[in-house]
């Protein structure tokens, strides 16, 4: 276990000192100042123990071999009284908060990359702890939502799979990319069928988590209607930000999958390419360069390649050593290995019968 500097927790300032982060002011001041803004009392921990707590790992598919780790850092970080529990109990008032707004228009207060490494342990399990303090509270929200149970459980084991890729990539338990995980535990990321779906009042952005092959959904006008009724029927603030009108809202995907490039690596048969061919046959296709960073790599590059390999990728050197076995990480490779990077693109299919329905509801008198 890391030591700590013993100094009470007044506020954030405090938490920075008594955990060593005033040295990286910059980086995590705004975090802890936006954390000291909730104010006590806080929810008590609902985290089980023992046999139940294995069960709870299980289920949200958290490595059993990163159970015994996880277990040991919970006591330090759950500890009354310390740095570490001033961020916790705000952290999980942060994301109750946030089910309760379910609003696009404002961001959760969610640091993507921080409290790693040099915090030891508990820095690399510090947002998973949250999150598995936050369960209760969500499956509450989902059940008073009509979530199916299936469909609760998939979304919030989104967490596993991200720890999973960091253990993979990393060689050790912990998280750190945390964006699907954050909107999976506020209620706006559920995983319905092979998808990952994060709706808003505007619309749906799809996305291909790694591990959905072979992918076998077809986005057809059923399929967009099923998506659209889940989240009508369930979720108010969906869809109140649009006017009623034909073709109103739709339901828009993201990737390099999208980018007309791939075509030159897999065939026209591949499920990859039929299921963007037949977004970009009903919807126009968009593609936005994406740059590489100082490390050869770009945002789609890695998103590429996190989806083809379940790896997060630092450089394109370590990228180009990966061994290949499927065609999707071989098309991925191949084009970095051209000296080519992924565009982002989008496509998106239109929701016919939201526009219909809404619209014949608005002209009954």
């Amino acid at each position: 276990m890391k030591e700590y500097d013993s100094v009470e927790i007044a506020d954030a300032a405090g938490a920075r000192v008594a955990l060593g982060l005033s040295e990286h002011d910059e980086y995590f001041r705004p975090w802890t100042e936006a954390l000291g803004l909730l104010e006590a009392p806080f929810e008590p921990l609902d985290i089980p123990e023992g046999d139940r707590l294995d069960v709870l790992l299980e289920r949200l598919k958290i490595p059993r071999e990163d159970h015994a780790e996880l277990t040991a850092a919970l006591g330090e970080i759950c500890e009354p009284g310390t740095a570490w529990r001033w961020l916790l109990d705000r952290t999980l008032r942060d994301t109750v908060n946030w089910l309760d707004k379910l609003r696009d228009s404002e961001r959760p207060v969610v640091p993507d990359g921080l409290m790693v490494h040099h915090l030891g342990a508990a820095g690399r399990w510090f947002h998973v702890v949250a999150n598995l303090a936050a369960v209760s509270q969500v499956r509450a929200f989902h059940e008073r939502h009509r979530i199916p149970e299936e469909v609760s459980w998939a979304s919030l084991a989104i967490l596993g799979e991200k720890v999973a890729i960091h253990r993979r990539s990393t060689g050790h338990g912990g998280l750190v990319h945390l964006k699907g995980v954050a909107e999976a535990f506020r209620g706006r990321r559920y995983r319905l069928g092979q998808l990952d779906h994060v709706w808003c009042r505007t619309g749906v952005v799809v996305e291909l988590p790694h591990g959905t092959g072979p992918l076998t959904t077809v986005p057809d006008y059923a399929w967009a209607e099923g998506v659209d009724r889940f989240f009508n029927d369930r979720l108010g603030e969906y869809g109140s930000g649009v006017k009623l009108g034909y073709n109103a809202m739709d339901i828009r995907a993201f990737g390099f999958f999208l980018d007309p490039a791939l075509e030159e690596y897999l065939p026209e048969d591949h499920e990859l390419s039929r299921f963007a061919n037949t977004l970009v046959r009903t919807y126009s296709r968009t593609l936005r360069a994406s740059e590489p960073d100082e490390r050869g790599l770009s945002d789609s590059d890695r998103s590429a390649l996190e989806y083809a390999f379940g790896l997060l990728v630092s450089n394109v050197e370590q990228a180009l050593a990966l061994p290949t076995e499927s065609a999707v990480q071989r098309a991925v490779t191949d084009h970095l290995r051209a000296g080519r990077h992924w565009g982002t693109a989008s496509a998106a299919h239109p929701i016919f019968a939201r526009s219909t329905r809404e619209a014949n509801t608005v002209n009954q008198p």
